[in-house]
């Protein structure tokens, strides 16, 4: 912020400030009176656009607005923070289409408020939150398919690894343990199984019982199962369950031989509900027991091979009828005999020596290493790039694409790619052609092409391609683009690479989903909501990047403020509806004069501020002339044509003027201000129009 010796501009620059924040802000003092609030807020509480006819009033009374009961229960909830710290916190709030808002407080120092003020910042955050829960359901999704192939493999536990979830959820509810703890207990049990990928499909599927060697193979599985996710480099807080669920409470288990508390209380969990499943499901070589035979079985085993605190939570469950409910969710079934191992992909190195094959399944690392790059955190190009290279690594060193649909131009644009050594050079645009990815995005279904094919045909993308196939990405019902996939190889892309990148469609749809929303969310929090232009933080980080190329190449850079001098006359007399349209007028006249490589931004309130490379000062004042030319003009109001409203110009030009973006602000703000008393066509230094327009 730039400081003034005259109180009365630092006054001005802090309402600036404060009006040109994104977000809602209302600034109060230590008795809740309201010192200020900016426009935002009306989109939290319906208050209106004249938002200063709250000022002086308490907080308390908004309730009387929509929305208003909202933001009191948060501020009241928020009481407890001590006046020097900072609460910041992602709540729900539950009014018109803001589910959820990033709450702020924090201490404020105000002018009106000698002793201090508190500044309340609502944001709203229902798009990251839509994200973080759509992440989630992918999670989700992709736990259902690893355990799907885990029952897959093993015919006599289907449903297994859900209902030892649905158990372990009950348990961890009878024992109080957290939403948090739950929700990683429910992900734990899931996947506790997980290691039996790497267990021999003969191990698995055998109707008798297992001799010494083929035992040792499968209490292999929980080790298998841990290296499998440690490897994936994902749900690493679920390792402990997976390695530990066969451990016994008296030190007699497997894989460490680990005792009581030793056993990480997840493992106690899970172990319970596993053993329940097993007891309660047939076997070839013996009959299921009753859930009560089995309840007593668990009892007896109470301090030898189960937690006693474990077991006494889910005889309580038991008694409630929650085992019963859960026991529901994917009855056991038993699948006909077989000694065929079901087909699966082959890939990842082996894990585990002996009878225990390689984990070959390309599938499960695809997904597991996919989903740890759909993070809402991570910024959309880098989530595809890192998309594109799982797929190289594990299918296949391909030349891979992304291409979306561009909204503007209805053409194909490219998101991303990746090649053999990480390199690839492709068209950046696909538009109204026959190759291979055009063709999918308008038949919205896959195809795989060879050069052993005549044509004509869709082509690859590539000239030296001799194979190609592309699957649309779709998503909430939507195709938003194509993945495809090249190879010089004839045959190179068969029905095992299709299968694989089909089972990527559903998470990469998801991708493009999380990065759009991440791109309304960024573009939200650097632009203004009124007019569009860059708001006064992102005007700030531009001017000094602008600053720092200039150093370097020794170039002036012209900054520019804008008063809309007569705005408040247009409001008084037309609305605030008109005033806003006026704003929007002057920003779009800015936006189509200033040149390439120039900026725009709304500095705050009526101000906008001008970033000009290049340009000296008697460029930038003809820049000046011309948009006053061009200002002088009307625009429509309902059936009214309104004149467009004066402006005041400042102008500042680095180096001559200062080196800091403070400085040259501060130096074009002294100009405008100087001479905003007076409508004569005076300059200010060489050629600089002060007045713009009527």
């Amino acid at each position: 912020m730039v400081l003034y010796e005259n109180s009365e501009l630092r006054g001005q620059e802090l309402e600036a400030v404060l009006n040109s924040v994104g977000s809602a802000l209302i600034v109060t003092d230590d008795h809740g009176r309201i010192l200020h609030m900016n426009k935002e807020v009306s989109r939290f509480v319906e208050i209106g656009e004249a938002v200063n006819q709250h000022l002086g009033k308490h907080l308390k009374d908004l309730v009387g607005y929509p929305g208003g009961d909202k933001l009191l229960a948060l501020v009241e909830s928020d009481t407890h923070v001590p006046r020097s710290g900072t609460a910041r916190s992602v709540v729900p709030f539950g009014h018109n289409r803001v589910r959820y808002v990033e709450f702020y407080r924090g201490a404020f120092r105000y002018p009106e408020a000698p002793s201090g003020a508190t500044v309340y910042v609502l944001t709203d955050a229902t798009l990251l939150k839509e994200a973080e829960e759509e992440l989630r359901r992918a999670h989700r999704a992709v736990l259902h398919t690893l355990t799907a192939a885990i029952d897959a493999r093993d015919p006599y536990t289907h449903g297994h690894s859900n209902r030892v979830a649905e158990y372990t959820v009950a348990i961890a509810r009878q024992m109080g343990l957290s939403p948090q703890d739950i929700e990683r207990l429910r992900y734990a049990a899931l996947l506790h199984d997980i290691g039996k990928l790497g267990v021999d499909d003969r191990v698995l599927r055998k109707r008798g019982p297992l001799n010494a060697a083929e035992r040792a193979a499968m209490m292999e599985h929980p080790v298998i199962g841990a290296q499998l996710l440690e490897k994936a480099g994902v749900f690493e807080e679920v390792m402990a369950g997976v390695r530990h669920h066969h451990e016994w409470y008296n030190g007699g288990g497997y894989p460490d031989g680990l005792a009581g508390e030793a056993i990480p209380l997840d493992a106690r969990i899970i172990g319970v509900a596993d053993a329940f499943d097993a007891m309660t499901s047939d076997r070839p070589y013996r009959p299921a027991l009753s859930p009560a035979q089995a309840l007593a079985q668990l009892q007896e085993g109470q301090g030898v091979q189960f937690d006693p605190i474990v077991v006494e939570a889910f005889a309580r469950a038991f008694e409630v009828g929650e085992i019963e409910a859960a026991a529901r969710v994917a009855p056991p079934v038993p699948a006909p005999p077989s000694e065929e191992a079901v087909p699966v992909p082959q890939v990842a190195p082996a894990l585990a020596p002996g009878v225990i094959q390689p984990v070959h399944h390309k599938e499960v690392a695809l997904l597991y290493r996919i989903i740890h790059e759909t993070d809402v955190r991570t910024p959309f190009p880098q989530v595809l790039h890192g998309i594109l290279r799982i797929c190289a690594e594990i299918i296949g060193e391909y030349t891979y694409m992304v291409y979306l649909w561009d909204d503007g131009t209805g053409a194909l644009r490219l998101a991303a790619a990746d090649g053999p050594g990480g390199q690839a050079v492709v068209p950046e645009r696909l538009e109204y052609g026959v190759t291979v990815p055009e063709h999918v995005a308008r038949t919205d279904q896959p195809l795989v092409v060879s050069g052993q094919e005549s044509p004509p045909g869709p082509a690859p993308v590539l000239p030296t391609s001799h194979a190609a196939c592309a699957i649309p990405i779709r998503y909430g019902g939507s195709t938003s683009g194509v993945l495809a996939v090249e190879s010089p190889l004839l045959g190179g892309i068969g029905a095992d690479e299709m299968y694989l990148l089909d089972s990527v469609r559903h998470v990469l749809g998801i991708a493009v989903w999380l990065g759009r929303h991440q791109e309304q969310l960024a573009h939200a929090a650097s632009h203004d909501g009124l007019t569009g232009l860059l708001n006064h933080s992102a005007f700030y980080d531009r001017l000094g990047t602008t600053l720092e190329s200039a150093r370097r190449t020794g170039e002036p850079v012209a900054v520019v403020l804008l008063d809309v001098d007569g705005l408040k006359a247009v409001n008084d007399a037309q609305g605030h509806l008109a005033g806003d349209e006026a704003l929007r007028q002057w920003a779009e006249l800015l936006r189509t004069h200033v040149p390439p490589g120039g900026q725009v931004a709304r500095y705050g309130g009526d101000e906008f501020a001008l970033i000009l490379p290049g340009m000296g000062r008697e460029e930038a004042a003809d820049l000046m002339e011309r948009i006053d030319r061009a200002a002088r003009r009307t625009f429509r109001v309902g059936k009214r044509n309104v004149r467009l409203p004066h402006a005041s110009v400042g102008l500042a030009v680095f180096p001559e003027d200062g080196g800091t973006p403070r400085e040259l602000v501060g130096q074009a703000d002294r100009f405008l201000y100087h001479r905003k008393g007076t409508r004569r066509a005076s300059r200010l230094g060489p050629g600089l129009t002060p007045f713009i327009g009527a």
